[in-house]
């Protein structure tokens, strides 16, 4: 007997059609409210950051210089790129140990989105234990390496699993930025 079908049949010998009715709609409603509240929560958290613009975090990222290479000899000038971040972190100091170049869900020249999660899990099936610290994404044809009002808004939905964000350009190089270090990049140290 199909697994669902025996589920089904021993709801209904338990439970009325109105009680299981009345049971349903409660859960599709606690489903629709938590997802709410998710979308507001993050949404809200990414469009406050953008309006306080903190620039008080007072950490290193501490990078290799053959990583930093990785993101230059990838650097595309007609589309934007993106790479995922690992290393570890602490109060004080935030190492950048790899840099793995991510697969995209799209890419256009002014904008790109990816998530990491191909690449954490091609790490974790290799037997690697990685620690996802971050992102770095190009900005094409701009001088300065800062974030844009997007990135803000991203950096602020996705702060409790990406602590740093990085952004490259061609003449500044990579920064680094963090949810409190949003104005100004975070000092960094090439090894």
């Amino acid at each position: 007997m199909n697994p669902l079908t025996w589920l089904t049949d021993w709801f209904e010998r338990r439970y009325t059609k109105q009680a299981l009715a009345r049971l349903s709609a409660v859960l599709v409603v606690a489903l629709l409210t938590t997802q709410l509240l998710f979308v507001w929560y993050f949404g809200s958290v990414g469009l406050s950051m953008g309006k306080t613009a903190y620039s008080n975090d007072d950490r290193t990222v501490v990078v290799d210089a053959s990583e930093l290479r990785e993101i230059e000899r990838e650097y595309n000038t007609t589309h934007e790129e993106g790479w995922c971040l690992y290393g570890s972190k602490n109060r004080t100091h935030i190492r950048v140990t790899e840099v793995v170049r991510a697969q995209t869900i799209f890419q256009r020249e002014d904008r790109i989105a990816f998530t990491c999660i191909p690449e954490t899990a091609s790490q974790v099936a290799a037997g690697q234990n990685p620690r996802l610290i971050g992102n770095v994404h190009s900005h094409v044809g701009y001088n300065e390496s800062h974030l844009s009002r997007l990135d803000v808004m991203l950096l602020g939905r996705v702060s409790p699993v990406v602590t740093v964000m990085g952004v490259y350009t061609e003449r500044d190089g990579v920064e680094f930025f963090t949810t409190e270090s949003l104005n100004e990049p975070l000092d960094k140290e090439t090894v």
